[in-house]
């Protein structure tokens, strides 16, 4: 695919609590789902779409992907970056941009434990011609608490934030960002080490930057609590072939 973004960031440093009653022996990106952990399923997926190298933020029980994927997967580079003690989203991805300083931009940056059937070369070409500093994929669900929740205008630019609105014209986030302004991430202060990308960084700093959602009907699985991960099982079984 012939896009500009050849490289992705996939936060995966998470102590992922609520799964371990299900997952205790791996991280939760490396759930089992059919015998493939899901942070396989995840990186295929980018990999059909043109993502050439991987740099994958770890944390707890950090070994386990390092030994299953090591320094290459399918002849696409992986660096990774150790989280020490847990830096939460938006730190974990500071860290990365504090170590890989010549990390070309538009890059992608994933969420480790969700997946979002979107198409790389739309989602690009959207953020290039809104001169977009930072895109969000945004989807549609009726569990709104569970997510941040963006209000667009009718250019697609992010105008607010919100909490627990279940309005028509809220979006949520889901976990896939095109970032063309390092700055955004690298310049934020905070007295925390470890803090949210979603609700601390761009709750706090939105209205300073061009943020942009693009919103897609595609599908969307977070297997963050234990009926979710169930479901990916259900799912990615009887539609393997359709997501790689």
């Amino acid at each position: 695919m012939n896009t500009q973004t050849k490289v992705a960031v996939i936060l995966a440093g998470g102590l992922g609590k609520r799964l371990r009653a299900l997952v205790s022996e791996v991280p939760k990106p490396m759930a089992p789902i059919n015998n493939k952990p899901f942070l396989e399923i995840l990186i295929d997926f980018w990999i059909n779409q043109g993502i050439e190298q991987f740099i994958i933020s770890v944390g707890y029980l950090k070994g386990s992907v390092k030994s299953y994927f090591g320094k290459s997967y399918k002849n696409k580079s992986i660096t990774y970056v150790d989280e020490e003690a847990p830096l939460g989203t938006g730190g974990a991805l500071k860290k990365v941009l504090n170590e890989i300083q010549n990390l070309k931009t538009p890059f992608l940056v994933l969420n480790g434990d969700t997946f979002f059937d979107i198409n790389l070369n739309k989602f690009e070409s959207f953020h290039l011609r809104k001169k977009s500093d930072f895109s969000f994929a945004l989807f549609k669900t009726q569990n709104n608490p569970r997510y941040l929740q963006f209000k667009k205008n009718d250019e697609d630019k992010i105008i607010s934030l919100e909490k627990n609105n279940s309005s028509n014209e809220i979006f949520s986030n889901g976990g896939a960002y095109l970032i063309t302004d390092k700055n955004f991430i690298l310049n934020y202060s905070s007295s925390k080490k470890s803090f949210s990308l979603e609700s601390d960084l761009i709750m706090n700093n939105f209205s300073q930057k061009n943020l942009y959602g693009y919103y897609s009907d595609g599908f969307f699985l977070d297997i963050g609590l234990p009926s979710d991960y169930e479901r990916a099982i259900k799912i990615f079984d009887v539609n393997t072939d359709k997501f790689k």
